[in-house]
């Protein structure tokens, strides 16, 4: 049968119109049948354009034909290697389309994101919270520093810190302390020098099981220290060293101290008065120093130094303190402490290992003289006990004059002895006691005269040795010194320093 002129449809045979187009069975013409001889066979069953697709709309343009590929015998055999199927999943691509050409232009500049407003809003609001945090933070770790001196003279560290509650623990080196109302005050090991000072604290809140750190950075402008090295000179003194900078002024006693050359203040002290007198036993000096410091700011910081130092122990037994002699020569006799040492105007004494001395002391020339008798020992002050001797031609002499402005009746010395130490008394009587210990004499005297209640017994403290007996009548020329440690019938006996006795006949 002939194909269809038109479309291409073979008619069945005898048909006159083509059963696809409607074309006139004419205009066909003739082919060879499909599945003929010669031809290839390209499928069975009927050629079909497609349902819903109508015969009359224009076929849609034809695509470029596929290359045909080559025949495997015509292309070059290369060695490949055998395909794992267990791989072939993995090596199947996927064709994607080629993607179109880019624009030669210049791509739009992205878009820029707005932040809503709400968050710019927020923003300033978390920065200004944390800066109040940070503020917060920083305020409640503050913790300010002072350096001052504690009465001792030992340097120590104020610490205030608002925030920190009640018996939080600051701790700096080896030291430590206890917050109380936000202060604690920290001693430091001396000495402490000027200038800046930076240094790490440690801060343990209670109930904390650590302790943070905190920098310390505070400023020295001023050192305070006792000076004991003028204990040594033959008027001792105690000074107070101040070293700061020129601007501070250091103020005692309302006086400004000026500083000297080597830029160092001293404010010295005389304390030999409280060094002297006799001592059995070793004493401390205490001596209190106020002071001002006023900074170049207007602010005033005062002050206290308590000077305490240990004092040496110094006795005279003879010949006490004062004696009147009618010869060249008198014994100086007494104690100190063990392996001390012991000078008469500076020149050295004999000490024994005990402690105690004796020296036969001259005095070349009649008048009163004064003699300085001094005890010293390492680490500790001196003590002073000033001897007067009167050396006269004539002890009758004297004793005329001694009577002139003494009082001599044992009523007025027996009440209210206490008020009347000092007083000169001549007291005649009977020995009834006499003891010597070394170069010293203790006697006990029963008074005559303004006696109204017998005995009226007074005991005498003679500095030296005597080989009076008991029962002897002798007159004794001395000094009121108060109320004896012993009693008689429930009295208490006066107590007279004897500068010399004479005999009665």
């Amino acid at each position: 049968m002939a194909a269809c002129a038109r479309c291409g449809a073979v008619p069945e045979p005898g048909a006159t119109v083509c059963p696809s187009c409607g074309a006139a069975a004419d205009g066909v013409r003739a082919t060879a049948p499909l599945g003929s001889d010669g031809e290839p066979r390209l499928g069975s069953g009927t050629l079909v354009l497609g349902s819903g697709v109508p015969i009359d709309a224009p076929l849609p343009a034809a695509s470029p034909p596929k290359p045909v590929p080559e025949p495997e015998s015509a292309r070059p055999r290369r060695h490949q290697p055998r395909p794992n199927p267990l791989r072939v999943r993995q090596r199947l691509r996927v064709e994607r389309p080629p993607e179109p050409a880019r624009l030669a232009e210049t791509p739009p500049p992205p878009r820029t994101r707005r932040l809503p407003w709400a968050l710019w809003l927020g923003v300033p609001v978390l920065v200004l919270g944390g800066l109040v945090l940070v503020s917060t933070l920083s305020r409640r770790r503050s913790v300010a520093a002072e350096a001052r001196f504690d009465p001792g003279g030992r340097p120590e560290l104020h610490l205030s810190c608002p925030s920190c509650p009640d018996g939080t623990s600051l701790t700096l080196g080896e030291a430590s302390a206890v917050t109380r109302d936000g202060h604690a005050v920290l001693a430091l090991p001396p000495p402490l020098s000027l200038g800046r000072q930076r240094s790490t604290l440690e801060v343990k809140e209670p109930g904390q099981s650590r302790a943070r750190r905190e920098e310390l950075d505070y400023e020295v402008d001023f050192v305070v220290s006792a000076d004991q090295r003028g204990l040594g000179h033959p008027e001792p003194k105690l000074a107070l060293v101040f070293d700061a900078k020129p601007e501070v002024s250091f103020v005692v006693d309302g006086r400004v101290v000026a500083p000297s050359p080597n830029g160092i203040r001293r404010y010295e002290l005389g304390v030999r008065q409280e060094l002297t007198g006799p001592a059995k036993q070793p004493t401390t000096l205490r001596k209190k120093i106020p002071y001002l410091i006023k900074r170049p700011t207007g602010e005033s910081i005062r002050g206290e130094i308590e000077l305490v130092v240990p004092v040496v122990p110094l006795s005279v037994d003879a010949p006490g303190e004062s004696i009147v002699i009618e010869g060249s020569s008198f014994v100086l006799a007494g104690a100190t402490e063990r392996d001390g040492l012991v000078t008469v105007e500076g020149r050295p004494i004999t000490v024994d290992p005990s402690g105690r001395f004796a020296q036969l002391m001259s005095v070349s020339a009649i008048g009163d003289t004064t003699v300085s008798v001094r005890a010293s020992a390492p680490g500790r002050a001196p003590r002073f006990f000033p001897i007067r001797v009167k050396r006269v031609a004539s002890l009758a002499a004297e004793a005329a004059l001694f009577e002139r402005r003494a009082q001599g009746s044992y009523a007025a010395i027996a009440d209210a002895t206490e008020q009347k130490v000092g007083w000169a008394v001549v007291l005649e009587g009977k020995l009834t006691e006499v003891k010597s210990d070394g170069y010293a004499s203790s006697l006990l005297l029963d008074v005559d005269k303004g006696c109204r209640e017998p005995p009226c017994l007074v005991r005498l403290a003679l500095g030296e040795r005597t080989n009076l007996a008991p029962g002897t009548g002798v007159t004794a020329y001395g000094y009121l010194a108060g109320k004896s440690a012993e009693s008689v019938g429930g009295r208490g006996l006066p107590e007279v320093r004897v500068e010399f006795l004479r005999g009665r006949p």
